[in-house]
Order: structure tokens, then sequence, then C-alpha cells
């Protein structure tokens, strides 16, 4: 909003007169006290006009100050947001994700990230293929929901920024588990008895710590790509790896 100006004149043809000298062109508001006393209001740079033929009449300025219009939308446009999916390789798995991303004006942020992570299972019984139908090792699933502090640290070439990410996780552990079939008949299978072990994947809930380090390479505001070192570090399975992900938003001003 610019600055309100109020011009009072005993005069009411003066005041035709300020008009006819360029200030028609803005919004107008106009009143009459009484019949000697009248003013008129626009928006723009306040100043003050004496005018008179056969006396002075003074026409003063009153203000109410206010914020340029420009400045608030700035103000909403300092944030960047963007989010971001998929995928990388972990210690003896791969893994798999997506993440959303606010950053200030001031360069610091914060993140919200979920990866699935897969790897092979350790504890696979010896005689597990005996039976002749496994074809797939079995797997163990680890998925992490994080909510991280993010720092900032663009670089002079406005395409590219460095980030570090750190804050607690959510961690899902689902470890393959094996147990023996006491209705195993390798000579005469049936439904049920297919199978020498049955496998089942509890879920295990912790809480654990996440740690990432990226470079984002912006070729535009709206997108680009993401390459980082991603840690998980959790009670029951550490995870580590590189992941690169596809950026999709507003990603650089």
């Amino acid at each position: 909003m610019k600055p309100t100006t109020i011009l009072r004149a005993h005069s009411l043809p003066y005041l035709i007169t300020i008009l006819l000298y360029g200030f028609a062109p803005y919004k107008l508001t106009a009143s009459a006290p009484d019949s000697s006393d009248y003013s008129i209001g626009w928006q723009e740079e306040p100043f003050t006009i004496i005018l008179g033929n056969d006396g002075l009449h003074f026409v003063y300025t009153d203000y109410l100050s206010g914020e340029p219009d420009s400045l608030a939308k700035d103000n909403l446009t300092r944030w960047l947001a963007q989010g971001g999916l998929g995928g990388g390789i972990c210690f003896k798995g791969s893994i798999w994700g997506f993440y959303y991303t606010m950053i200030s004006s001031n360069n610091w942020g914060g993140s919200c990230r979920f990866y699935w992570n897969i790897f092979k299972s350790q504890n696979v019984p010896s005689d597990y293929y005996d039976d002749g139908a496994r074809t797939f090792a079995p797997k163990d699933y680890l998925n992490t929901l994080s909510f991280n502090l993010l720092k900032a640290f663009p670089a002079q070439n406005p395409n590219l920024r460095f980030s570090i990410e750190a804050g607690p996780a959510l961690v899902i552990y689902r470890q393959a588990e094996f147990e023996l079939n006491p209705s195993y008949t390798p000579d005469y299978p049936m439904p049920g008895s297919i199978y020498l072990y049955y496998k089942s994947h509890p879920r295990k809930f912790t809480v654990g710590g996440t740690l990432m380090v990226k470079y984002e390479i912006l070729p535009s505001k709206s997108g680009g790509l993401e390459f980082g070192i991603f840690s998980n570090i959790n009670s029951y399975h550490t995870v580590t790896g590189l992941v690169m992900s596809i950026i999709l938003g507003r990603s650089k001003r």
C-alpha cells in the first residue's frame, strides 16, 4: 500500500486547480465537511502546496504509513519449496524414496524424507533352497521417515548448491524370519507343504538418526538433480548409501 495523502483547502476552485496540474490519474476521495472546507485524498508521495490570488490558501498533508505491495510479495517468494524422488545403492542393497524440502532466505530450512532400504537377509538356513521351490533370495527391509534440519551453502555459481541435513527418524525394520514347516512332504507336495521353511517379516519399530550431505545441480528454477550420501543410524541395522534424486519444484531464486 502506498502512503495516503490528504489535502484540505478552503476553496473548492483551488482543489480543482490542483487536479488539473496532473493528479487526476490517481484514485481520489473527496468530502466537504462544511461550505468553506473541502478535502481530497489520493495515494501518492506527500507534499505541500500554497496557492493564492486574493490571499493565501494553505494546503497541507497528513500521512498514513504502509508497506509497498511488492515487499509483501517478495516475502512470499523468499522460501524455496521443492520435492524429489530417486534411488541409489546402500551397503549390501538398494535404497529408494522421496522427500520434500523448504529453504528460507537465510539458507536454513528443513526436510522430510522417506526411504525404503532393501538388502539380502543374512540369517538364511543352509538348507533353505532344498525344497526346490525357492527362487529368489530372502530380503530384509528397513524404512526410515526422518525430519531434518537443513543448512544450505550456495556456491558462486547460482546453478549449484551444497547442503547438510540431520535429524531424528522413525525406523521400521522387517527382518526375514524362518520357521521349519512340519508338514513338508517332498515326495507328495500338497497345498501348504511345498516349502521346507515358512518365511515372515514381522515389523519392529525404533528411533534413529539421519545424516545427509548432498550436492545439487539446478539448471532451472523448477528442477534439477540431487546427489547425496545418506546414512541412518539405528539399533537394528545402520544404513549408508549413495542416492540420486530428480528435483521438482521451486529450487532456486
